[in-house]
């Protein structure tokens, strides 16, 4: 079971070191020409130019708000409060385990294998 998901997670991670960084990360922090060099590798010389000067445009007009301003404001402060109580109340009531395990509790019920897919179905609804 351990190599079945070991060679994928071997594969992933080779890839994830080929994946140059992203354009707009080196263009936030400064360094145009790695960004350049990045996006000549997938397009043209004069795309590049444009996708640049957006880049600009776009990190000139954006407010310097990081996340932790972002998170205190009134209204993503509440969808926030809201994810972190539902995320803490599904943990405490315990219905990952009803999730995680519905197939065997459907099958010691005696239901057939239709059913169980069924009601699974129902109860995940």
């Amino acid at each position: 079971m351990f190599e079945a998901a070991a060679v994928p997670a071997v594969a992933f991670l080779v890839g994830a070191l080929l994946i140059p960084e992203s354009p707009r990360w080196l263009g936030r922090r400064g360094r145009w020409d790695e960004a350049r060099a990045v996006l000549l590798r997938f397009d043209n010389d004069n795309t590049v130019d444009e996708v640049l000067r957006a880049m600009r445009v776009t990190f000139a007009q954006a407010t310097s708000d990081g996340v932790a301003d972002t998170l205190r404001r009134p209204r993503v402060r509440h969808a926030l409060l809201i994810g972190i109580v539902l995320a803490v109340l599904q943990q405490w009531c315990g219905i990952n385990v009803i999730f995680n395990y519905a197939q065997e509790v459907f099958a010691a019920a005696g239901y057939a294998l239709s059913s169980i897919l069924i009601n699974i179905v129902i109860t995940d609804w």
